[in-house]
């Protein structure tokens, strides 16, 4: 039951960390270096998680569909964010 818990709760860490790293990503240039920082910069943090936290290797598929899956949050949050500024300043125009 612990194992289960400790898993669970490093899935929410995954989604957690890679929600604001996913909005990041979408305010950059695909495919530059700071887009690929954005998009790879939780990697160690969570490798060292699993790893100091004892999980075994087959949380690792769903680290990382929590961790694209986090990321995609972050870039619709991120454009739903923009095209509301976007409306505030025709309104005010």
């Amino acid at each position: 039951m612990d194992e289960i818990l400790i898993a669970i709760g490093l899935i929410a860490i995954t989604y957690l960390v890679n929600v604001p790293l996913g909005m990041w990503r979408a305010s950059v240039r695909k495919f530059s270096l700071t887009w690929m920082v954005a998009v790879h910069a939780s990697v160690p943090v969570i490798i060292a998680l699993r790893i100091w936290l004892g999980i075994s290797n087959w949380l690792i598929p769903v680290l990382i569909g929590a961790a694209v899956l986090a990321q995609w949050t972050g870039s619709k949050l991120y454009q739903q964010k923009y095209a509301m500024e976007q409306v505030k300043k025709v309104g005010e125009e």
